[in-house]
């Protein structure tokens, strides 16, 4: 299979698993497993306290905040102008491009589909959206994706690129269940939210490829050349 198909299996699938579940939230047949998803977080004598010790609260509100437009806008941007500077033009418009578009697609799609807010709890965070599907979720799926794939392609050791994949892949995991923990959001909308931000990270993969930046190309072959000097 040629990386065009692969490319194209990806994407369709994510985008049919999308339609499907957008289709069955608004038909309201996932409210048994989101309010379960939610009560399962909530003191069963008082719903309006989450499980566990209140420190327990005030992290969660930490790493949500990692989630947060104003964060991922201030770390995207930062990175995208670095990036500029040192001529790596296509890597500034593959950052840029990917907190944008994840955020104009996010509250698109809020505001088409018009769900609301969990109100089987009281929340322990300040919302003013609708719902479906989670902006903190799809974006920082596409954002720290971006980042990550930059970041990656510096680093020739396979275990530091592993450790830095499971270390965004543990953040944006706890970023989604932080949002079920507040109580701003169904877990449908996390999922939904997880689910386009890698469809939108893929076809950006397959459009603005921040590998073929050839300044990147010339700094791997000196690294590269850097290491067998070493060795030798």
């Amino acid at each position: 299979m040629t990386n065009e198909n692969k490319y194209m299996m990806w994407i369709i699938s994510l985008l049919g698993i999308f339609i499907l579940l957008s289709i069955v939230v608004m038909s309201g047949k996932t409210a048994g497993f989101d309010e379960a998803i939610l009560l399962v977080m909530r003191n069963a004598d008082d719903l309006s306290i989450a499980i566990g010790p209140q420190w327990l609260t005030e992290t969660a509100r930490d790493i949500t905040a990692l989630g947060s437009i104003i964060w991922l806008f201030g770390v995207s941007f930062m990175f995208a102008l670095i990036s500029f500077l040192g001529n790596h033009k296509r890597i500034a418009y593959f950052i840029m491009t990917s907190t944008l578009g994840s955020w104009l697609i996010s509250f698109s799609l809020k505001y088409l589909f018009s769900r609301a807010r969990p109100d089987l709890i009281s929340r322990e965070a300040e919302v003013y959206s609708q719902s479906f599907p989670s902006a903190h979720a799809l974006m920082t799926v596409s954002i720290y994706s971006a980042l990550c794939l930059v970041i990656s392609r510096y680093l020739i050791n396979a275990s530091q690129k592993v450790v830095l994949w499971a270390s965004f892949i543990f953040l944006i995991s706890a970023v989604g269940v932080s949002r079920l923990y507040l109580g701003v959001h169904w877990a449908t909308d996390v999922f939904a939210g997880w689910i386009l931000g890698s469809l939108f990270i893929i076809i950006l993969c397959r459009w603005l490829n921040p590998i073929q930046h050839d300044s990147l190309q010339v700094f791997k072959q000196k690294q590269y050349e850097y290491q067998n000097k070493s060795e030798a």
